[in-house]
């Protein structure tokens, strides 16, 4: 416990220090990969919301757009969350990526997939997918999309399965694990499609431990690849050829080789082909 006081005072020194050189940018970033991405540290968080001030871009958001999330009319309430899920899926602009890069313009959206309202809440789920796939991979967002994994509507079920992807957590990318084999065919397709891209590369700055689990799920996942090459639906197979061209190593060539001897679909033999030649060309 000391030692977690001690290293989020550090974090939070630095990140004055650097305020107090004009590098604003730094000290963000700084504050938002210790406290909300590479772990949850509440000090941090709290220190981050006194120390960094409100983007203009964001703050005129907030009091235009965010605060219609609040509206008692369930259509103005989607069209708000819609003109930011609109927002997240522009080209990415130098101050879009630092207002997006803010626990600010995430929390409005993760209390809007709790929406009554299905077609608002189902927006703000595709926001927030969107906000940690392309610019903050936010750690607190986890839970909700974990909760979504459950839900009836097929469409939630794919936003919560690329949220997690997009996180990238080795811990927390298992819990697609029911889905890519119990699913129905959308659910093992988006499964599927996200995952290899999830695993395949590896940590930056990675501790050995950390380096050590992201191996091991790494095999996993390729274990599952093989085993998808299987599956009823081609766009598993494709995918799971796809997904092996990257992670596979070169005991998965047999099973390529074989899927592919049987596969009927010339867009899933072509992958597998190319994944095959691939993983024949390492060393």
């Amino acid at each position: 416990m000391k030692a977690a006081a001690s290293l989020s005072a550090k974090s939070i020194a630095s990140a004055k220090a650097l305020l107090n050189e004009g590098k604003r940018d730094e000290a963000q970033c700084l504050l938002l990969d210790r406290g909300y991405i590479e772990g949850l540290d509440t000090t941090i968080q709290d220190a981050y919301l006194k120390l960094i001030p409100v983007n203009p871009t964001l703050r005129i958001l907030l009091e235009q757009v965010y605060s219609e999330f609040e509206n008692p009319d369930p259509k103005l309430r989607y069209k708000a969350v819609d003109t930011i899920a609109r927002e997240l899926i522009k080209e990415r602009l130098r101050d879009k990526t630092f207002w997006m890069r803010d626990p600010r313009a995430a929390d409005p959206l993760i209390a809007a997939v709790s929406d009554p309202d299905t077609k608002v809440s189902e927006c703000a789920l595709f926001a927030l997918s969107r906000l940690v796939g392309n610019y903050f991979p936010d750690r607190r967002t986890f839970r909700v999309f974990l909760g979504k994994l459950a839900d009836p509507s097929q469409q939630a079920r794919t936003y919560a399965i690329s949220g997690i992807a997009c996180l990238g957590q080795d811990d927390q990318l298992f819990h697609l694990v029911d889905l890519l084999v119990n699913g129905t065919d959308d659910d093992r397709a988006e499964v599927s499609r996200q995952i290899w891209g999830a695993v395949a590369l590896p940590r930056e700055h990675a501790s050995e431990d950390a380096a050590r689990r992201s191996a091991l799920a790494r095999s996993f996942w390729r274990d599952m690849m093989v085993l998808a090459l299987c599956d009823t639906t081609v766009r598993v197979r494709e995918h799971a050829a796809r997904g092996l061209e990257l992670i596979g190593d070169k005991g998965s060539i047999p099973a390529l080789q074989a899927a592919k001897d049987r596969e009927g679909n010339e867009n899933a033999a072509y992958y597998m082909g190319e994944a095959i030649e691939a993983i024949g060309l390492r060393e």
